[in-house]
Formats: structure tokens, C-alpha cells, sequence
């Protein structure tokens, strides 16, 4: 986990499809807006994938057509540090950070800058490899299926409370692991609503273990 919720990496992105430049000038007026440390915490980043996924699928979208530039931030946080009293520290660190994304896109959008914010994530973790004692059967990944399905329809709604009751009702049954960006997300953009493009549940070991995860588009 982090300590401040947040880590910016304010350094740029070399992919096989080459470099990709961060957006210094959001990083700066985002770290004037949040009042905590955004910086402190690079290492994660080091072992951490997702932000270079999403790096790679843009250079294949945009690349040659449109400049872009990043703005590489890890999230990590569970849903307790929103409903529990004993993290009020860290709420009120997650509560900044939401308010100072917030305003950092609109002063960024009002000067002309086309803002998109993505969530790198999959969702539910379950199987041996998870900690789960058994092999999950045809029923154990329909629930797992039903769950997931809740929370994609807040997200498609742009709902960050329910997502929240939705995860902590099942107390993370699931492990879903991409709870803290899809949060930030739900939290901080101005989308009104949108939808579910693609669910998959994928086989990742020989045990049966599968990993959920799905696209989504809010607008």
C-alpha cells in the first residue's frame, strides 16, 4: 500500500512503441492543489504494470494521429480507510486528492486541454492462487459474475457511493483489486453517465484461479 494514498511519477514512459512524455504542467498545478505529499513514494512503480498497459494501448490508439501526454499516478487504498472511523487520516487524504483531481481538470480542460481520466484495473481475484480454498465451479463464478455486475452498474451510473456500499456489503469478497482507482475515478470526473463495453472472466494458472475484468467508457 502507500502511505498518502497517492503516488505521482512525474517522469516519462519508454515503450517498445517509444517514448511517451508526462504532462509536467498538470503534475505541477495538481501538487499545488493537493495538500499533501504526491511525490514521496516512487518505488511502487518500479514492479506496478498498469499504467504501462495503458501507456501501450494509447500509443496504438493515438500514436501518429494526436500528441498526448500522461500523468502517471498510482492509487492504493481499500474500502475501509471510507467507512471505518479508525482511517480518518486516510479518508480525509483520499477526500484532497479527489477535490484536488477535480479542480486540476477543470482549470486545465478551461485553458483548452482535452482531459481524459483512465482507470487501469481488473476486478475480482478468486481461486486457489487467491487464497481460496477450493476450485471455483460454473456456479462459484456466476456469483462472482453477479457481483461484478453490481458494481459495474454503478459505475456505469458514475455512482461512487454505491460502488462503495456495493464492495463493502460483500466485505471484498472477491478481492477486487482496482477498488481505490475506480473509486478516484467515480469520485473526480465530470461524466454524468456511461457503459459497460466488455466483461471477461479469465483463467490465469493451471489451479482454475480467474481474474475478472471489463471496459468501460463514461461520458
Amino acid at each position: 500500500g502507500l502511505y498518502n494514498c497517492y503516488s505521482c511519477l512525474p517522469q516519462d514512459f519508454e515503450t517498445p512503441l517509444g517514448l511517451v512524455k508526462h504532462d509536467a504542467e498538470f503534475i505541477h498545478e495538481l501538487a499545488q492543489n493537493h495538500p499533501h505529499e504526491l511525490f514521496a513514494e516512487p518505488l511502487p512503480h518500479r514492479s506496478e504494470h498498469t499504467i504501462e498497459f495503458q501507456t501501450v494501448y494509447l500509443q496504438h490508439l493515438l500514436g501518429g494521429r494526436h500528441n498526448f501526454t500522461i500523468v502517471p499516478i498510482l492509487c492504493s487504498y481499500a474500502y475501509l480507510m471510507l467507512t471505518d472511523a479508525r482511517f480518518t487520516r486516510e479518508r480525509k487524504i483520499i477526500e484532497a486528492f479527489v477535490e484536488a483531481l477535480r479542480k486540476t481538470c477543470a482549470q486545465q480542460t478551461a485553458r483548452g486541454k482535452r482531459v481524459c481520466i483512465i482507470a487501469s484495473v481488473d476486478f475480482s481475484h478468486v481461486g486457489p492462487r487467491y487464497g481460496d480454498p477450493n476450485i471455483p465451479d460454473a456456479s462459484f463464478l456466476e456469483a462472482v459474475r453477479t457481483a461484478d455486475f453490481e458494481l459495474l452498474d454503478a459505475i456505469a451510473h458514475v455512482e461512487a457511493a454505491r460502488f462503495v456500499t456495493a464492495v463493502a456489503r460483500l466485505e471484498d469478497r472477491y478481492r477486487v483489486c482496482g477498488f481505490a482507482p475506480i473509486h478516484t475515478l467515480l469520485s473526480a470526473t465530470p461524466a454524468k453517465t456511461g457503459k459497460l463495453l466488455k466483461y471477461e472472466q479469465g483463467l490465469v494458472d493451471d489451479k482454475q484461479s480467474v481474474v475478472s475484468y471489463a471496459s468501460a467508457a463514461l461520458y
